[in-house]
């Protein structure tokens, strides 16, 4: 399974970068872009993992976030 980290991003951002796509497309009709309920802020992608390593990636992640604030 194709993995990575990442942060969802806010309604109102979401919202702006959709309007922002539109404008983009008028100019490149080749131009393939992300539906608007996937897009996302990639911190690191992982590439292949198995699916059985998944439980022990999400708490790692946990861990490794536990003392950090929220920034978004």
């Amino acid at each position: 399974m194709r993995t990575f980290l990442a942060l969802e991003i806010n309604e109102e951002v979401r919202e702006r970068l959709v309007k922002f796509q539109r404008k983009l497309s008028q100019g490149w009709a080749s131009l393939k872009l992300v539906e608007p309920e996937n897009i996302h802020l990639t911190l690191k992608f992982l590439g292949e993992v198995e699916e059985g390593r998944l439980g022990a990636i999400e708490e790692a992640v946990r861990r490794g976030c536990a003392d950090s604030s929220p920034f978004i």
